[in-house]
């Protein structure tokens, strides 16, 4: 599979590469994978890129974007990544556990292919009220805590300490579906585009002013990407932090750092 990359090095400003290394320098995965981002984009200035649907080390990047923050020259390698994902996507070149993660997601609002009527599960007996119904924070839990058995104690904890401290909070309940942090990093920008034209009105809906989630992927995503009109979003621990700072929740035990 060989593609004409000037429209993508073009769209990406690749042109302002000067070819310094910081990025693949300061890539994690780069000294235990063949993944060198520096290369990666030399070969798509030079046009092409052969053999695309073979170059299984497209998946060995994580997306954490320290290339980007490195680049001197603001290029952004992490997204000639996700762009040439995107062209494997498009084709079907892709891992059947992604395709199968994609389809749960666009089927049940999860990547683990969970029944969305069971996504507040988690939340039986702690009475929760709807965020739908209007309230001043909003709590978007994530797929994981929701469904995985191991960490729904987790959730559980950050509803009890939120109910502690007074806080007028609500969730989404079963409307609540994935951020989509991995699917636009894996390159499926339709189904990313589909969940943020459906998940940013009903957010938005909440009048909630501030969103806290539990996951910093999720946090990460609606900061950055969903564009959320007046809505502050943080992680948990950035909300305990200031609950503790305001006096609205005080430490029983002792903490040795």
């Amino acid at each position: 599979m060989q593609i004409d990359t000037h429209e993508l090095s073009e769209r990406l400003g690749l042109y302002g590469c000067i070819q310094c290394g910081k990025c693949a320098g300061g890539c994690p995965v780069s000294m235990k994978t063949t993944l060198d981002v520096r290369f990666l984009i030399y070969e798509a200035l030079t046009g092409y890129l052969p053999d695309l649907a073979h170059m299984e080390e497209l998946w060995d990047c994580t997306c954490c974007f320290t290339c980007v923050e490195r680049c001197p020259k603001d290029v952004k390698p992490a997204e000639l990544i996700i762009g040439l994902r995107s062209l494997l996507v498009e084709n079907g070149n892709i891992p059947k556990t992604v395709t199968d993660a994609l389809q749960g997601i666009f089927r049940q609002g999860n990547p683990l292919g969970f029944a969305r009527e069971q996504r507040a599960d988690w939340a039986q007996g702690l009475d929760i009220k709807a965020a739908q119904e209007g309230c001043e924070l909003l709590y978007f839990v994530g797929c994981t805590p929701a469904y995985d058995l191991r960490l729904q104690p987790v959730a559980k904890s950050i509803a009890k300490t939120l109910q502690l401290a007074g806080v007028d909070f609500g969730t989404l309940g079963i409307e609540e579906t994935c951020c989509g942090n991995e699917v636009r990093r894996v390159g499926e920008q339709g189904l990313f585009e589909m969940l943020v034209e459906e998940g940013k009105p009903l957010i938005e809906s909440t009048r909630a002013k501030r969103m806290v989630t539990t996951s910093p992927h999720c946090m990460n995503t609606f900061k950055k990407e969903y564009k959320l009109d007046g809505i502050e979003v943080m992680h948990y621990t950035q909300l305990v932090a200031d609950l503790l700072d305001k006096g609205k929740l005080t430490l029983t035990g002792k903490v040795e750092k």
